[in-house]
């Protein structure tokens, strides 16, 4: 069978439009394809997709917990070692030295909080679906020096509900089973 645009260009135009519309037409399927393809995902993993960003949602902001406990437990060491250098007197240079590496830290600190609480309200900024928005949302957190071990759980629930949705576009058909038992009268 010929393509649409093919016959199209061989019926308005002769052969040469058939060569020319041919080739036109397989570029417009191949830009629209992609498109048809992500409307179908939508529509057949939309529940999978929602899932998926309340738990990317989740894990972001336990990684801005862990980083306010972070924040605290930080000021609380800086406090004491400033009362212990301000004991011991040391030149001007030294302590604005650490007064800037102080509050720098701080900044950053803050600055990653602010980012993570960010897309957490905000998680479909972080890509086109579940598995863009975990590999972004990881790679916040690693460059927030928010350990693995303070988001354990929420990273496990993102990685299944990564898996969910990547099962759920590769088998787009309900389960027969549980469809049965829906509708069987009890």
């Amino acid at each position: 069978m010929a393509p649409l645009g093919q016959v199209a260009g061989l019926i308005l135009f002769g052969p040469a439009g058939g060569v020319v519309l041919g080739g036109v037409g397989a570029v417009i399927g191949v830009s629209l394809g992609h498109k048809v393809v992500d409307i179908g995902a939508q529509l057949i993993a939309r529940g999978e997709k929602r899932a998926a960003a309340g738990a990317v949602r989740e894990l972001l902001e336990a990684g801005a917990r862990a980083l306010d406990r972070k924040v605290h437990a930080f000021t609380q060491r800086t406090s004491t070692t400033q009362q212990a250098l301000t004991a011991r007197r040391p030149p001007g240079a030294v302590a604005a030295l650490f007064q800037k590496r102080l509050d720098r830290e701080v900044r950053d600190h803050d600055h990653s909080r602010n980012e993570l609480r960010y897309y957490a309200a905000k998680v479909e900024e972080l890509g086109s679906g579940p598995m863009h928005w975990a590999t972004r949302s990881f790679d916040l957190l690693h460059r927030a020096a928010v350990l693995p071990y303070f988001v354990q759980a929420e990273t496990g629930k993102v990685l299944e509900m990564v898996d969910v949705y990547r099962r759920r576009l590769k088998n787009p058909l309900p389960d027969l089973d549980s469809l049965v038992a829906a509708v069987r009268p009890t």
